[in-house]
């Protein structure tokens, strides 16, 4: 895979990463956590575990990275609104 392929993959990896920051400053500064719904949030959690997988197995690590990143945030979401409401 060439250099700009490669920084294509991580800049798209950014901006979808960069669309979680949002959700993650709600429900951590904020503490709103109303009409977050866990269900959705635990199957994007598997698309991306699964596409982290893959990127892994085929050696693209934009894909790779970013899925994981993004998979990490979507685990302190749930983690957060969880808390919130116990």
């Amino acid at each position: 895979m060439n250099f700009f392929t490669e920084m294509l993959g991580f800049t798209a990896g950014a901006i979808g990463l960069l669309a979680w920051l949002p959700q993650l400053s709600t429900v951590w500064r904020k503490k709103l956590h109303e009409g977050v719904d866990l269900r959705t949030l635990s199957i994007i959690l598997a698309a991306l575990s699964i596409w982290c997988i893959y990127g892994f197995l085929k050696e693209a690590w934009a894909v790779c990275a970013s899925n994981f990143c993004s998979g990490s945030i979507v685990i302190l979401i749930i983690y957060k609104v969880r808390l919130l409401r116990k």
